[in-house]
Formats: structure tokens, C-alpha cells, sequence
């Protein structure tokens, strides 16, 4: 039987889609604007985080940008948000909030045992797509580690209650 689109698939091929995706992007580096283009979505998200965790401590989001623009001979930067307000206490935690999205990651993982068992294609290709698009957004880049340690103790406090949350996510339950 074909598989068309409304054909149910096992739930495996959500890693299967999302190991192709992975692999699709990683080969489209030498090209940059081609793989910014396909990375727009994960690069989206990591520039949300620091937005959404710099508003929420009021590190004062001033500049945003999601155009790629060559840092050095070598490198690329293919998003950044500037800030007007970064302090001691507020400065880690907007460097490292990408790895928020782990938390989100780790949540979808709890609750696969309750998702049905198959999806049909279309579903188990987005929703691959989707966390390789989420994983690539949790990677903190050089400047953010750079910042990071800048900011070295509300970095510490954040990696903590990071690492708390992450904790109580995937820990079995008692």
C-alpha cells in the first residue's frame, strides 16, 4: 500500500524524519545563506528566548536582528538581540536563556508515553522538523557563553534553576 499523507505511521518515524532534517541542514553549512535560511526558524527561536527572558528582567531589548552578517574572516552570525540594561543580576540569564528550550524539549519527551501511538505522516515529518529546529535554538553561541561569563553569577543562579527544572521534567515520578 503507498504511504500517502493520511497514512498512520509508528511514532519512531518522528526521529527518523528528524534525523534527515538534521542531516539535510548540517550538509547546507558550506552554503550560508541557504542554511540561514533553512535554520530561520531555529535561529527565530533562540533570538525569542533572550527577548523573552531580557523583558521578564528587565534587561530592556533595544536591537534585533535575524539577517546573517559575517563576524571576522571566518565566521557568521546569523541573529542577535541587543540590550540597553544588562546588569550583574540579569546578564547570565539572558546569555544562557536558549536552554530554556531543552526544558521544552524534556517536556514533549514526559509526555510521549500519552501521545498515541501512530501519526500520520505529515505529522510525524513537522514534528521532526520541528524539534531539530528546537534543538539547534537550545545551543548557546560564542558570544552568549562570552556574555556568560561576564555575568558569571546570575549566570550560575540561572544553570541552576535550569538544572532544577530539568530535574523535576524527566525525573521518574516517586
Amino acid at each position: 500500500m503507498p504511504i500517502g499523507l493520511d497514512t498512520e505511521l509508528p511514532r519512531w518515524t518522528i526521529a527518523v524524519f528528524a534525523a534527515v532534517f538534521w542531516l539535510m541542514q548540517r550538509g547546507l553549512r558550506r552554503s550560508v545563506r541557504l542554511w540561514a535560511l533553512v535554520t530561520l526558524p531555529a535561529t527565530m527561536l533562540h533570538e525569542l528566548a533572550h527577548a523573552l527572558v531580557g523583558l521578564m528582567l528587565s534587561a530592556r531589548p533595544a536591537s534585533w536582528s535575524l539577517w546573517p552578517r559575517r563576524v571576522g574572516t571566518t565566521a557568521w552570525r546569523l541573529g542577535y538581540v541587543g540590550f540597553t540594561n544588562l546588569r550583574w543580576w540579569n546578564g547570565g540569564a539572558v546569555a544562557l536563556a536558549p536552554l530554556a528550550w531543552a526544558l521544552v524539549i524534556a517536556a514533549i519527551a514526559r509526555q510521549a508515553p500519552e501521545v498515541p501511538m501512530r501519526l500520520p505522516l505529515a505529522w510525524s515529518a513537522g514534528l521532526g522538523v520541528a524539534l531539530v529546529w528546537l534543538w539547534i535554538a537550545v545551543a548557546p553561541g560564542r558570544s552568549d557563553w562570552t556574555l556568560a561569563r561576564q555575568y558569571w553569577l546570575s549566570a550560575l543562579c540561572f544553570l541552576g534553576a535550569w538544572a532544577g527544572a530539568f530535574y523535576l521534567l524527566v525525573a521518574p515520578p516517586l
